[in-house]
C-alpha cells in the first residue's frame, strides 16, 4: 500500500527497470557482435593461412620443401586438419613427402599440443596425425586414450596405434575388439584389414581361448579376417563342445568362409539343431563347401518351419557348382510341397537377376 500511494517512487522503479533492462540489452548485443566479429576475423585469418599452405603442400608433393614458413599457435590446428586431408586422400610416395614438410614445419610437436586440448576436435586431429606420422615417441599416451570411454576418441586412437607398429599393437587392441560394444563392426573389420592377416591372425586366435563368453561372439566373427592357419582351430574346437549356442552361428561362418573340405561334418551336425538361426546358417555354410551328398539334407530343410531356413537351404542349393540349370529345374519340380517349390523359384530367379 505504502508503494501505490507514492506515484513519484513507482515511476522512479519503473525507470531505473527500464534503464537495466536496456543495458542488458545492449550488453548482450556487443557481446553477439564481438563473437561475430571474432569468428570472422579467425575465419579470415583460416582462409588466408590456407591460400598460402595449400600450394605449399600441392608442391612438396613433387619435390621436398627445404623452406617453409613458421606456423603460428593460432594457426596450428588448420594446418593439422589440411596435412591429414591430403595425407588421407593421396597414397604411396606422397606420404613421404607430406611427412617430410611435416617435419620441417613440426607438425608433431603441434600435434603433442594439441593432444593435451580440451577441444575434441582438436584431440582428434592430433592422434590422427600422429598416427599418421608413425609417431612413436606418442605410443603411450595413444594406449592411454585407446581405453578411453568415449567410442570416438578410442577408435581413433587405436587406428593411429596400428598405424604406428601394428604387431606391437594387436596383443593389446585385439581385447578391446572383443570387449568395445561401442565400437562398430565394420570399423574393427577396417582396422583388422589395414594391420593385414598376417599380423592380426596370431593375436586374434589367441585371445579367443581367454574371452568372456558374452563377448566371444563378437571376436569369432572377427576371426573370418584371419588366415585358416589360425582361424580354424580355435572354432574347431568351440564347435567340438559349445559352451553356449549363440557361439554356433558366428563359428558356422568362418567355416564357411574358409570351406575347408575336412569341416563338412561339423557343419553337416548342425542343420537339425533345435534353433531355427543355427539351422539357416549351417545350410548357409553348406552352400559354399557342400557337395552332393548334401543336396537330400538341403532339400529337406526346404519344408523347414522358418522362412529363413528355407530361404538359406534353396540359396544354398542354388549356389552348387554341380547343380545347373536343368538339375535345379528339376528339383524344383520334384517338390511336392508349395512352400519349397515357391522358395526354390526365388532363389532362381534371385540368382539369375544377380
Amino acid at each position: 500500500m505504502h508503494l501505490l500511494s507514492n506515484p513519484d517512487l513507482l515511476v522512479r522503479i519503473a525507470s531505473w527497470s527500464a534503464f537495466a533492462v536496456g543495458g542488458l540489452v545492449l550488453a548482450m548485443l556487443g557481446v553477439i557482435s564481438t563473437s561475430r566479429l571474432v569468428l570472422n576475423l579467425r575465419e579470415r585469418r583460416r582462409q588466408l593461412f590456407l591460400a598460402t599452405w595449400r600450394p605449399l603442400l600441392a608442391e612438396s608433393l613433387e619435390e621436398p620443401l627445404v623452406l617453409l614458413p613458421p606456423v603460428s599457435k593460432f594457426d596450428g590446428t588448420t594446418l593439422l586438419g589440411l596435412w591429414n586431408y591430403y595425407y588421407e586422400s593421396l597414397r604411396g610416395d606422397a606420404h613421404e613427402r607430406l611427412a617430410y614438410a611435416a617435419g620441417r614445419v613440426g607438425l608433431d610437436e603441434i600435434a603433442r599440443r594439441h593432444l593435451r586440448a580440451r577441444s575434441r576436435r582438436r584431440q582428434l586431429l592430433a592422434i590422427a596425425t600422429l598416427g599418421n606420422l608413425r609417431h612413436a615417441e606418442s605410443w603411450s599416451d595413444l594406449e592411454r586414450l585407446a581405453l578411453h570411454e568415449s567410442p570416438m576418441l578410442s577408435i581413433t586412437a587405436a587406428r593411429a596405434l596400428i598405424r604406428i607398429d601394428a604387431q606391437r599393437a594387436m596383443p593389446a587392441l585385439v581385447p578391446l575388439f572383443a570387449a568395445r560394444e561401442d565400437w562398430p563392426p565394420a570399423t574393427v573389420a577396417a582396422m583388422l584389414s589395414e594391420a593385414g592377416p598376417a599380423v592380426a591372425s596370431g593375436p586374434l586366435a589367441t585371445v579367443v581361448d581367454q574371452t568372456a563368453i558374452e563377448h566371444l561372439p563378437r571376436l569369432i566373427r572377427f576371426l573370418e579376417l584371419a588366415d585358416p592357419h589360425h582361424g580354424l582351430p580355435p572354432v574347431r574346437r568351440l564347435l567340438e563342445n559349445p559352451p553356449e549356442d549363440r557361439i554356433i552361428a558366428p563359428c558356422l561362418r568362418v567355416l564357411a568362409r574358409f570351406a575347408d573340405p575336412h569341416d563338412l561334418s561339423r557343419v553337416r551336425r548342425y542343420l537339425d539343431h533345435p534353433r531355427w538361426h543355427i539351422r539357416a546358417q549351417a545350410a548357409a555354410a553348406l552352400g559354399k563347401m557342400g557337395t552332393e551328398d548334401d543336396v537330400a539334407p538341403l532339400t529337406r530343410l526346404l519344408v523347414d518351419k522358418e522362412w529363413w531356413v528355407r530361404y538359406r537351404a534353396a540359396q544354398a542349393l542354388v549356389g552348387l557348382p554341380f547343380l545347373d540349370g536343368t538339375g535345379l529345374k528339376k528339383l524344383t519340380e520334384d517338390q511336392k510341397d508349395r512352400y519349397a517349390r515357391d522358395i526354390l523359384a526365388q532363389a532362381l530367379a534371385e540368382k539369375e537377376m544377380a
